[in-house]
């Protein structure tokens, strides 16, 4: 991955007042928006992307995945049920998997048919694809309330149950799975882990919220950001780090300035990233130590991070989408932020994926955005759709997006040798020899409007008569001066 380097339009730009504007009403959004122990040894991961963000830690980077241009090869069809649409997809093999509020679907990848489906209930959370003893497992969320809710295990080339391990309170997080154990929230402020291969809870904690997302794990810990259930008690958002193996609290870190909410956390090379407000509509970029919580770096960036969303951690950078639709790189060795581009749409449940040597976002116009991850330079976009363009899934060959919506399911987007790539700067860097041509196109024109006026009113007034010297004085005064000698 190449290391990002300092940038530059594209229409509609948003002045720094109306981001500002936009972000103070954004924890009012919130509400409406849609919503142990560690093994000793690595298990390799079972598919190409077979959990959120594509590994435990959410790093959110597919190295040999598809270069833009784009075209779109199929959609899958789901109509919302009971108010709720599907989750972010998983990718097994050639099976793409998406929990729905009242089943769970297989679809194919080259050709996007449902191929089966499990049922269940509760609210949707994404899955996650888990090696055990040989059988590959798929892991969801199953439940609507407290008495019902449970983590459930199936066999993937059978889809017959594994097991079920049943969960304090429902569970809206999603899976994540780090070795041999998973790893869930749930409404209670509850985090619990489960053995994949015994099926068994190895413990479950308090941790003072619900996680927004899937939790992030690595290094024999587990990262969580608490938050209240529905943004409406008082929780401090916080970021807590849990031993894998025990479920004890190892160290929590409290952002400042305090807020109601943060970023999902993404964990890689040591470092955990999360992204929480500022003081003035504005947000902070943090890396954290995995170990012990300390703050490496932190960088600033213009607009608040929805609770929904994950960092991406590629390299020597962390990409972040903001909700105004900006997306931010920033140098994990400074925290300075090498490029942004705006693109203006909401970013609500898109997290950022970097695929290859681009950035990939979707946005709630329902396009999919591909910014070159160097210069910062948008690349290629889609046409806007109905519903949003959500949380991706990556395959060598295909993208795999969540588009939510009345008419929403998963589409899916391959390269397109017929394609065309653009190559346009954010509207938020100034083109300063456009500026001054402007300017002195300004002065022109306000010059002109001055002196055109003034112009014609002289013209009609005629010459101003200044007066002229009498000419007897001027004839008497040269007599003089031949009649003076010396």
């Amino acid at each position: 991955m190449r290391d990002p380097i300092p940038v530059p339009h594209a229409p509609r730009p948003l002045t720094e007042l109306a981001r500002r504007l936009w972000a103070a009403s954004l924890v009012a959004l919130l509400a409406l928006a849609p919503a142990g122990v560690s093994s000793a040894k690595e298990t390799p991961a079972p598919g190409p992307w077979p959990q959120f963000q594509g590994d435990p830690g959410h790093s959110g980077v597919a190295p040999d995945g598809p270069a833009p241009p784009y075209r779109q090869v199929w959609k899958f069809s789901f109509t919302p049920k009971k108010g709720e649409g599907l989750s972010a997809p998983v990718i097994d093999g050639t099976t793409v998997i998406s929990v729905g509020p009242d089943a769970v679907y297989g679809v194919d990848l080259e050709t996007g048919t449902q191929l089966w489906s499990v049922p269940r209930d509760g609210p949707p959370a994404p899955a996650a694809v888990a090696e055990a003893g040989g059988t590959t497992l798929l892991l969801f969320t199953d439940g609507g309330d407290a008495e019902t809710s449970k983590l459930r295990a199936i066999d993937l080339a059978t889809r017959k149950e594994a097991w079920d391990v049943p969960l304090d309170s429902v569970s809206r997080s999603g899976v994540t799975v780090d070795g041999d154990h998973a790893f869930v929230g749930d409404a209670g402020g509850n985090v619990s882990a489960i053995d994949v291969v015994a099926g068994a809870l190895d413990w479950s904690v308090a941790v003072g919220g619900e996680a927004k997302g899937p939790l992030a794990a690595a290094g024999g810990k587990v990262f969580v950001v608490p938050l209240s259930h529905e943004f409406k008690d008082s929780v401090t958002a916080t970021v807590v780090a849990l031993d894998a193996a025990t479920g004890e609290r190892v160290w929590s870190y409290a952002p400042r300035p305090p807020s109601s909410f943060a970023s999902l956390a993404s964990a890689a090379d040591g470092e955990v990233v999360v992204a929480s407000p500022g003081s003035i509509g504005d947000s902070q970029v943090r890396g954290l130590s995995a170990d012990s919580g300390s703050e490496l770096w932190s960088g600033r960036i213009g607009s608040v991070v929805f609770p929904f969303v994950a960092p991406a951690v590629a390299g020597e950078a962390v990409y972040v989408a903001d909700g105004t639709g900006g997306v931010h790189a920033i140098d994990r060795s400074t925290g300075r932020q090498a490029w942004l581009f705006q693109l203006n749409e909401r970013v609500v449940r898109g997290s950022p994926v970097v695929v290859g040597d681009h950035v990939l976002l979707g946005l709630s116009d329902g396009t999919l955005a591909a910014v070159d991850a160097t210069t910062g330079h948008l690349v290629w976009r889609s046409p806007p759709a109905p519903g949003l363009i959500g949380p991706l899934a990556v395959t060598a060959d295909t993208i795999v997006a969540l588009q939510g919506g009345g008419k929403g399911g998963l589409v899916a987007f391959a390269h397109d040798d017929a394609g065309t790539l653009v190559d346009l700067e954010s509207p938020t860097v100034p083109r300063y020899g456009a500026i001054i041509g402007r300017f002195a196109l300004a002065f022109v024109a306000v010059g002109a409007a001055i002196l055109v006026p003034l112009t014609l009113v002289a013209r009609r007034v005629g010459p101003t008569d200044f007066g002229e010297p009498d000419g007897d004085d001027e004839d008497d005064a040269l007599a003089d001066d031949d009649g003076d000698e010396p």
